[in-house]
């Protein structure tokens, strides 16, 4: 299967699989959706029908960030034979390098902001985390080293 340029493309008829393992024994829910168009500038430009997998986490720390992505595809919750209501919506199509030094991609739902700016109230109490979380991270006792007493 040929790589996809970088970029964002227009895809329909999501279909979803039931929850299964990822490689690393973790929950995953994926979607198949079939990509027919390109989106470059303001227009989509039709491609060949090209199929792609989207793979979401199901595990605690992701489940907010898989369940919005769900949301956004008018997701059934039937988990046993996921259904969508949304035909049409977008994806960004990405590049990683793996060890062995291939190229893959990393399809995913496309999300944009509303644009709307934030409150200046709101960047202050963000301001604010940012350098708590900042602070408590360099207030941090080093993190004692694996190795140490291990005879090779």
């Amino acid at each position: 299967m040929p790589v996809l340029p970088e970029g964002r493309y227009r895809a329909e008829s999501p279909e979803g699989f039931p929850p299964s393992l990822s490689r690393k024994g973790l929950p995953q829910m994926v979607v198949k959706a079939t990509l027919t168009h390109r989106h470059i500038g303001e227009q989509d430009i039709a491609i060949e029908d090209t199929e792609r997998r989207m793979y979401w986490s199901l595990v605690e720390k992701y489940r907010d960030f898989t369940r919005e992505k769900l949301e956004a595809l008018g997701f059934d919750g039937k988990m046993t034979n996921p259904g969508f209501s949304v035909k049409e919506f977008y994806v960004d199509v990405k590049h990683g390098q793996g060890d062995d030094g291939s190229i893959f991609e990393r399809v995913d739902i496309a999300r944009d902001g509303s644009g709307e700016p934030l409150t200046a109230e709101d960047i202050n109490a963000l301001a604010v985390w940012w350098e708590t979380r900042a602070t408590a991270k360099a207030a941090a006792p080093p993190e004692p080293d694996p190795t140490d007493g291990l005879k090779f």
